[in-house]
C-alpha cells in the first residue's frame, strides 16, 4: 500500500484486531509502529514478539507529553479499540490516512482540524481480503499463533470466556 511503505505507522488497541493490523503495517513497509494499549501485559506480548516497534500506555502522563494533541507523528494509523475518546486520541496524532477497523458501536465527530484527514474505509469480508490475508501469512509476515494464547479442553469453555471477558487471554484455543 503505498499510503504505509517508508511511513511511520500508529495502531490502537493490541488484541487480536491490533496485533493483525501492526504486522499488516509492518509486512506493508511502515518505519516504525507504534501501539497504544492500556493493558501493560498487551504491551509487553506485543513488543516481545516484535508486532510493534513501541507499546505505549496512551494514558501514560510520559506517552502525553511526547505525544501531545496535535502533535502528529503518523503518517497513517489503523484504530481497532473504536471508543470515541480512543478515536479522538489517535486522528489527534495522525497527519494523513486513517482507518477505523473496530466495531463501531458510536459516533465520531470530524472537527475542522480532521480535515486532512483521509479516512479509509474497510469494506468487509470478501474473497480478496481472505486472500491477501493469507498470502500474508504463507509469506510469513503474519504470525498467529502468539494470539492463542491459552488452550483449554472444551469442556472448559465458560471458564474461557470468562478468561476473555477479564482479558486475560487474546484468543483461546479449544481441543474437543
Amino acid at each position: 500500500m503505498n499510503a504505509v511503505r517508508g511511513r511511520p505507522a500508529a495502531v490502537n488497541g493490541l488484541g487480536p484486531a491490533g496485533v493483525i493490523a501492526a504486522q499488516l503495517l509492518k509486512a506493508e513497509g511502515a518505519t516504525s509502529v507504534t501501539a497504544f494499549e492500556l493493558s501493560a501485559k498487551r504491551r509487553e506480548e506485543a513488543l516481545r514478539h516484535g508486532f510493534v516497534d513501541a507499546a505505549l500506555d496512551p494514558s501514560a502522563e510520559e506517552t502525553l507529553r511526547e505525544y501531545p494533541a496535535g502533535h502528529k507523528p503518523f503518517d497513517v494509523s489503523i484504530d481497532c479499540v473504536g471508543y470515541p475518546n480512543a478515536v479522538r486520541f489517535l486522528m489527534d496524532r495522525t497527519r494523513r490516512h486513517f482507518s477505523l477497523f473496530a466495531v463501531q458501536r458510536h459516533d465520531y465527530v470530524f472537527t475542522p482540524g480532521d480535515y486532512q484527514l483521509i479516512l479509509v474505509g474497510y469494506q468487509g469480508h470478501s474473497k480478496p481480503a481472505a486472500e491477501y490475508a493469507m498470502a500474508r501469512i504463507a509469506a510469513g509476515e503474519l504470525e498467529m499463533r502468539p494470539l492463542a494464547t491459552v488452550e483449554l479442553p472444551l469442556e472448559r469453555y465458560l471458564e474461557g470466556v470468562k478468561l476473555l471477558e477479564r482479558q486475560e487471554a487474546t484468543k483461546i484455543c479449544y481441543r474437543p
